[in-house]
């Protein structure tokens, strides 16, 4: 223990599907953080950003445990465009209660639509600056869609892993939906937007 901050271990898993690595930092049952990248140690770096300093990573590259090869697939699906339910309980705890509020409206964006900034900001307070703060922080990409956040004009905009990625991840999510809709949080109105209304957004064949 340092200066009265106890320190644990959480177990982090790395595993390759199709190309695609994937990492999940796990304790007693419960995920801390999820990541993906196009190489194993670029995805156990992300992870250890992910997670708090009080929490000590040990990497484990696979694993023949079968939840989490559950979801590991569900990860691979997310990222493939597909909408699975995703079962495992995120935890938030080392998250400040903004941080909390924004993923948790976040997560309330539909498969097939993005929302702005600005308009997640008028839902969860703060401005569009702070949101984008948290969605450059997010520790559960994927699962928490920060990749269906966009600038007020409906470029594609920033994404951790490259604008290219982000527009790929957006164009397998394309429901054909053809006009912008709203979602009430708390008496708010979230604006949605369709995939396809973002520029250079390249359509599926």
């Amino acid at each position: 223990m340092r200066g009265g901050i106890s320190t644990f271990s959480i177990d982090v898993y790395v595993q390759e599907i199709e190309g695609v690595w994937y990492g999940v930092a796990i304790r007693q049952g419960e995920v801390y953080a999820t990541t993906f990248s196009f190489e194993m140690e670029d995805a156990i770096q992300r992870i250890k950003r992910s997670l708090p300093k009080r929490l000590k990573p040990i990497v484990w590259r696979t694993t023949d445990l079968q939840a989490y090869t559950e979801l590991f697939h569900a990860l691979h699906r997310i990222f493939n465009g597909e909408n699975p339910e995703f079962q495992f309980k995120l935890n938030m705890d080392h998250l400040t209660s903004y941080q909390k509020r924004v993923l948790l409206c976040l997560m309330e964006v539909p498969k097939g639509y993005v929302t702005t900034y600005g308009s997640l900001a008028k839902v969860a307070g703060g401005s569009a600056r702070a949101v984008g703060n948290v969605m450059a922080r997010n520790p559960f990409p994927l699962v928490v869609p920060c990749h269906r956040v966009v600038p007020h004009d409906l470029t594609v905009g920033n994404f951790g892993h490259g604008r290219e990625v982000k527009r790929e991840l957006l164009a397998r999510e394309d429901e054909g939906f053809t006009r912008p809709a709203y979602k009430e949080i708390e008496g708010r109105k979230l604006a949605l937007f369709p995939v396809k209304f973002i520029k250079g957004i390249k359509q599926p064949h």
